[in-house]
């Protein structure tokens, strides 16, 4: 049979084996063994991110493509959209039956970008949307300034609607705020820049675009507050309809003479600080006054007037017969609250400064009465 090997046996004094290697130099040299490296600490957490944000990254364009392939689905369509719009009547009572006034919706007639003159479509890129032409629908340095402005004033004081989306808007879209008709907004936006060219956006917004007054598109406008066709506007004129687009109500020269033109002067700066217009016509058009053309009623409710046929085709789409408007307004509260407003501008409106102020009343459900 073979002889099983015997383990060396230790030295008494040396404790070594016959070999001459102590048990104690053994274990050392394990120890002392080469490992396999570990990459550090930081590359190895770095790594874990790299995945996380993958898997996370990979899942959230899965779900946003789902959200916005749901919303593409519930777009409005977009047929005839450069086919004329309908002229109708509003008539519009308070909540007591009692008249308030009468308005006809003008369209106007349809003009292509080529029949008006270059500063009419300028103004309103001028004043609404300058990088018009440099973007694709939405304006993301143009929504940065306005978020950083509004920031740094603790107010709002600028916009991030780009042309294209408020074409969006007052084309397909209620007046709602909410984050589905935003979404719907862009993807209109973006349908529009794709569908057509910048110079057809432009000349569908300045043919849809509510002026104020009842008129709907630059012709309408025209006509309504010159006794003209668009194609003969000049650059004051255009600038005045350029400045309605803000607020229509507010600078109307219907309603205020002296703030449209301070409103059609900071649009004339506008178009000057964008190189649309030389300093000689700058100078030229700001000291003009226009001839205008106004019938603004007795002036109660006009205001009110104003808003309502400004929200009113987001709510009932394009009508095609005259329309009765029953509203919350009060009639003998409106005129209680003209006198009220009249008679503190009177006695405080120097000391304060103030050229306008405004009163609004409300019931407890929001219903205006005044």
């Amino acid at each position: 049979m073979p002889r099983r090997k015997e383990p060396a046996p230790l030295n008494a004094q040396t404790g070594r084996g016959r070999r001459g290697r102590a048990p104690e130099a053994v274990a050392r040299e394990q120890d002392e063994a080469p490992q396999p490296d570990r990459p550090p600490l930081l590359l190895r957490l770095l790594g874990a991110a790299l995945h996380w944000g993958l898997v996370i990254g990979v899942w959230a364009a899965l779900g946003g493509g789902l959200f916005l392939a749901y919303h593409w689905t519930q777009l409005p369509p977009t047929d005839a959209l450069f086919h004329k719009q309908s002229n109708f009547a509003v008539t519009l009572v308070d909540r007591n039956g009692a008249l308030i006034g009468r308005r006809g919706i003008d369209a106007g007639l349809p003009v292509s970008l080529a029949e008006l003159p270059a500063y009419v479509g300028n103004a309103v890129i001028a004043t609404e949307d300058r990088r018009f032409y440099d973007h694709f629908g939405l304006d993301i340095i143009g929504l940065a300034r306005a978020l950083y402005v509004n920031w740094s004033a603790g107010k709002v004081k600028q916009g991030g609607s780009t042309i294209t989306q408020q074409l969006a808007k007052n084309l397909f879209l209620t007046p709602d705020r909410t984050v589905e008709r935003k979404v719907q907004e862009a993807l209109l936006a973006f349908y529009l820049e794709n569908r057509y060219s910048k110079d057809e956006i432009i000349t569908l917004y300045l043919n849809r675009v509510y002026f104020g007054a009842g008129a709907y598109g630059i012709d309408a406008a025209a006509r309504r507050y010159f006794s003209k066709p668009a194609a003969r506007l000049t650059l004051m004129e255009a600038a005045i309809l350029a400045g309605l687009l803000k607020a229509p109500s507010r600078y109307s020269p219907a309603n205020d003479v002296t703030l449209a033109y301070d409103r059609a002067r900071l649009v004339l700066n506008e178009m000057l600080e964008a190189r649309f217009i030389s300093q000689t016509d700058y100078d030229e058009a700001r000291n003009t006054q226009p001839k205008l053309f106004l019938d603004a009623g007795d002036g109660t409710g006009q205001y009110f007037i104003d808003w309502v046929m400004e929200m009113l085709k987001g709510y009932i789409g394009e009508p095609e017969m005259d329309i009765y408007v029953e509203t919350t307004l009060d009639l003998g509260w409106q005129r209680s609250a003209d006198l009220a407003v009249t008679s503190v501008l009177d006695e405080r409106g120097r000391t304060l400064g103030a050229s306008q102020a405004a009163m609004l009343a409300l019931t407890r459900d929001g219903a205006i009465r005044a």
